[in-house]
């Protein structure tokens, strides 16, 4: 009889083993298949300009979203993404040709690919945000600098209103570029050159915390850099 109990105990630890196991392999699994889930702001580049931009959702790692191009012309995107944040968006035939794209995104959210429309080629850039609404309470007057291997490259003074704003950024060299952006309830913040604008121009994202924000940028060519700013 205590053989048997003995017996039975050792069962139940080699299943509860297992079990935690296999529960573990799982909740891996899941988290790993959530790991890219969220919203992405996405802004599309070809020959220098600021071609198309949009919103796209990532749901158990499958993607769909639209972008609109610089002839207000609607692009209902799909697609997936792998364990390792490669892109794979599903090949789009149209009035347009062939449009594919490829890519990959960072642990920290931020997305960066190239595309093709027939021969023309272009790259593109997003980022993660939380979705929610505009919000009003960060309505204001905001100054931002723009800094790449640690200079500043760039001046953007913005007023937010409903959650909204267009303004002008100008670069050390004088150079203008018109963008547009909105700034969300959890403080992020979203700013994009305005597509089909002059080519020059940026696309970034950041996040307001009380009296300052910072955050990060792309410019056209796909160099990096970091953004800085305050509440005025």
């Amino acid at each position: 009889m205590k053989n048997l109990f003995r017996h039975s105990i050792w069962i139940v630890i080699v299943m509860s083993c297992v079990i935690n196991y296999n529960c573990s392999k799982t909740n891996k699994k899941i988290d790993k298949q959530g790991k890219y889930d969220g919203t992405y702001n996405l802004s599309c580049i070809s020959k220098n300009v600021y071609a198309a931009v949009g919103d796209i959702e990532i749901k158990s790692s499958k993607i769909s979203g639209t972008i609109v191009n610089a002839k207000n012309y609607a692009f209902n995107i799909t697609g997936k993404v792998n364990d390792n944040g490669i892109i794979l968006f599903n090949t789009i035939t149209n009035s347009l040709g062939k449009i594919a794209a490829i890519g990959q995104i960072s642990e920290e959210g931020i997305m960066k690919g190239l595309y093709s429309v027939n021969t023309r080629k272009g790259n593109y850039f997003g980022f993660r945000y939380e979705k929610d609404d505009i919000d009003t309470n960060l309505n204001g007057e905001y100054e931002i600098n723009f800094h790449r291997n640690h200079q500043k490259e760039a001046h953007l003074r913005i007023q937010v209103h409903e959650g909204v704003f267009r303004s002008v950024i100008e670069s050390v060299d004088h150079v203008r570029c018109p963008v547009k952006g909105r700034v969300l309830k959890n403080g992020s913040i979203i700013i994009n050159t305005d597509v089909g604008s002059q080519p020059k121009g940026i696309v970034a994202c950041g996040r307001i915390k009380g009296k300052t924000l910072n955050g990060t940028y792309f410019l056209f060519t796909g160099e990096k850099g970091s953004l800085l700013g305050k509440r005025l």
